[in-house]
């Protein structure tokens, strides 16, 4: 399982139970995970990088590092200011990626409803995106999506 795979997508209409796949197969397997909601969000054509915070996170801090457990902190913080909050979000999640990486065999990253990524502002997403798809052999992200064409062309500039 997840042999050389980095990305997977559960899609479907609103309401059919992509959520509920997903939380029974965390439950199964317990991958250690970090798990973002962005159903709230649907229907925005905005979305402000302060939404990115972990509704979940399904692995021991502890046994990470000073730094990365100082940037998942950043990470779960709700800042009242803008234009630094995606720098920020940006250097924290790529410290904690490349440290996940290194610890873990196999580390889940989730965006529920992925599709909303395309409209955060503030945050390269495609780039963290990449930089996975590129050097993070460890980390599988895994996308719901109700919205199945707009998540295929967002991902379609580097996943091909």
């Amino acid at each position: 399982m997840w042999k050389g795979e980095k990305f997977t997508a559960i899609l479907g209409p609103r309401r059919v139970g992509k959520t509920s796949v997903l939380r029974t197969f965390l439950n199964h397997y317990r991958y250690p995970y970090l798990y973002y909601d962005l159903s709230p969000y649907i229907g925005l054509t905005g979305v402000s990088s302060q939404v990115l915070i972990p509704v979940l996170i399904g692995f021991e801090m502890s046994k990470l590092s000073r730094k990365t457990q100082l940037s998942l902190g950043i990470l779960k913080l709700n800042f009242n200011f803008k234009v630094e909050r995606g720098i920020e979000f940006e250097n924290a999640m790529i410290n904690l990626l490349r440290e996940v990486n290194e610890k873990y065999e196999r580390f889940l990253l989730i965006f529920d409803e992925a599709q909303m990524l395309a409209f955060v502002r503030g945050v390269n997403m495609m780039g963290l995106l990449q930089m996975i798809h590129n050097t993070l052999d460890n980390v599988v992200v895994i996308m719901t999506g109700s919205m199945p064409r707009l998540l295929e062309n967002m991902l379609s500039s580097f996943i091909q």
